[in-house]
């Protein structure tokens, strides 16, 4: 009996690791080739019942793997090949047809304020020199209910991941 509650234990606490998703997709994600370490400097998460909820990744870059970002001429986002649409790594204001993708991923109705914060924050760098975004939506515009949304500070050299279901 004692060994079956050990190996129980021992399964729930593997299935509840707070591994990161993003720390070792960030090369592909920029679109350059990298195998520098990243500092994971933090992840939270939220999720309801239903598939809802939300996940926030910050990672510290190498200067390098941000450089090598910046020189290319064609800064596109990989496709994704499971029916999700794209948005390619861009620096101006979105269109106002991609409001709805703004409001699921930044206007989140958490009752944490720390994580409201943290979501504002990194809400304005949408606006701040050197920022770039770039974002995957499922299903289309008409009817979002997915969003991966990517930003990268090339000033702080900081990646931040953001997955949003409702």
């Amino acid at each position: 009996m004692n060994t079956k509650i050990l190996v129980l234990f021992t399964l729930i606490l593997i299935s509840c690791n707070n591994d990161s998703v993003y720390k070792n997709k960030y090369s592909k994600l920029l679109g350059i080739d990298s195998s520098a370490k990243v500092e994971i400097v933090e992840i939270n998460d939220e999720f309801g019942g239903f598939g809802e909820g939300f996940s926030i990744e910050v990672y510290n870059l190498d200067k390098a793997s941000v450089d090598k970002f910046l020189s290319k001429d064609n800064k596109d986002l990989p496709d994704n090949h499971n029916g999700w649409n794209k948005y390619g790594w861009d620096t101006v204001a979105l269109d106002t047809s991609y409001d709805f993708v703004l409001a699921i991923t930044f206007n989140r109705g958490t009752k944490n304020s720390t994580l409201s914060n943290k979501l504002e924050t990194i809400k304005q760098k949408l606006s701040t020199e050197g920022c770039y975004y770039a974002f995957y939506y499922y299903p289309g515009l008409e009817n979002v209910r997915k969003v991966k949304f990517f930003i990268l500070d090339s000033l702080n050299t900081r990646f931040y991941a953001i997955e949003s279901f409702i």
